[in-house]
Formats: C-alpha cells, structure tokens, sequence
C-alpha cells in the first residue's frame, strides 16, 4: 500500500475529501488491488523472499514508487502493476482509451523508473542492470500490443519468476540499502490544516476513527 493511499484513507476519515482527492483515492485503492495480486504471486514463487514492494526513492529531486523490485544475479527487476478496468488501443506507440481521447503511456512511466533508478544505484557504485515489465492485472484489454513490449499478464508472472537466477549473496546488501536509504516521508503527502480534521484515532487495519476506544462509524 502506498504512503499516499494511507494519507488518503486517514483524511477520508477526518475531514471531507474533494473531487481531486474522491478519485485520487479510487485510483489507489484500484491500484493497490493489483499490486496485492502481484504480491500474493512473489510471495508463493520466490518463499517471501528476494524481492521488495512500494519503494520510494529519491534521485537529484526526481521520485519514483516502485511497486515491487526483484533482486536477481545479474540485474534488478522492476514490476510496475497496472490494474486497469477499461480497454485501451495501441497505435503508432500511442495509447487511446476506446473513446478515442489519448492516455498516458504506461511504458514511459516504467522507462523513467528504470533510468532513475540506474542512475540512483550508479551514484553509490552499484553496477546492475535494471530491466522492467508491467504486469497487467486488470480486466482491461491492449488491443494492438506488439510482441516483445515488456507487458505480462499476471497468469505469466509465476512461470517467468521461476526463471530467474536468484543470487544469494547480492540480495541482502542490496536490500539493505534500498531499505535505508528509502524515503521514510512522503513529499507529496496531503497537508491538511487542524481545524479541518475530527478528533480521534484512526485504525490501522480500517482506518476508521475512534475516540476513548468507541467507533465514530
């Protein structure tokens, strides 16, 4: 889950979200939904271990959210999940949404994460390749995908996994140094003045609020 799905979800109950913030929050619930999928297949193909989710790191103020990163012997792997309910069309490498209205292209967002996180990596003299694949996980179809685009359905994920060679003595260094030098704090998070938010305590499994321990619900 990421730090601004959790932001969101707090203030959902303290305050009243905008229109910004309503489908910013659906956007990631939506979103968190395939990252858990993809998680639930790491977890059972690699025993738990081997790779890392929701990483957010820094590089000369350019940030990026991994969703989930594979540590293997000769490079690291970024998984960016998409958890997409409607089709979209590929044509002459741009995306449309049926309507016709142009979208962003997903594989900008996963080539920009690679470059950033090359470069991060390079600045502290780690020398690894970086790769990536999305991994669709929605109803949504790509109509006009090429062969070869880094784009995997979720039924692939386990047996491409299973592929991979998994080094033992790279991981635990490298994870590390993902874990440390994280960003612990969210610079886009949601600032909200006291006078806007109720009182109370949030839940950490559902967020709802409390005050003495009673449910505001």
């Amino acid at each position: 889950m990421t730090r601004t799905m959790i932001n969101l979800e707090v203030l959902n109950k303290r305050c009243i979200l905008d229109d910004a913030d309503k489908k910013l929050l659906d956007k990631e619930r939506n979103g968190w939904n395939g990252e858990r999928l993809v998680g639930e297949v790491l977890q059972e193909t690699l025993d738990g271990r081997w790779f890392m989710s929701n990483i957010l790191l820094e590089h000369d103020q350019n940030y990026i959210q991994l969703d989930h990163v594979i540590i293997t012997r000769q490079c690291v792997i970024i998984l960016e999940v998409k958890h997409h309910r409607h089709d979209y069309e590929i044509r002459s490498g741009k995306w449309y949404f049926q309507n016709g209205r142009e979208a962003s292209n997903p594989l900008n967002q996963l080539d920009r994460a690679k470059s950033i996180l090359a470069h991060w990596f390079q600045r502290r003299k780690i020398y690894l390749q970086v790769h990536g694949y999305i991994v669709w996980t929605g109803d949504g179809h790509i109509f006009g995908l090429q062969p070869g685009v880094p784009i995997i359905k979720l039924t692939k994920l386990a047996r491409i996994v299973n592929e991979l060679q998994i080094s033992e003595m790279i991981f635990p260094q490298l994870h590390e140094v993902l874990l440390t030098e994280q960003l612990k704090t969210n610079p886009f998070y949601l600032h909200r003045a006291a006078g806007q938010l109720k009182n109370g305590f949030n839940c950490p499994a559902c967020y709802h609020l409390s005050l003495n321990g009673k449910s505001s619900r």
